[in-house]
């Protein structure tokens, strides 16, 4: 993940905080964007998700 892919993850972390603290109830689960920038996120979502992936397996058969 480059650093302008981590600079708008983290400001759409930070907006969906936003909305769950003024709403009080919970977090945004939903937005609306152009085809590009859904194509970003899910990009993002994915390496994230590949990281968690690797990190499990490592808990569950470290090296000896």
């Amino acid at each position: 993940m480059n650093e302008d892919q981590r600079d708008i993850y983290q400001k759409i972390l930070e907006a969906s905080n936003i909305i769950a603290q003024s709403s009080r109830r919970s977090s945004a689960n939903y937005m609306v964007t152009s085809p590009d920038v859904a194509d970003m996120i899910q990009d993002i979502y994915n390496q994230k998700k590949s990281r968690w992936r690797k990190e499990k397996i490592k808990k569950l058969f470290p090296d000896e």
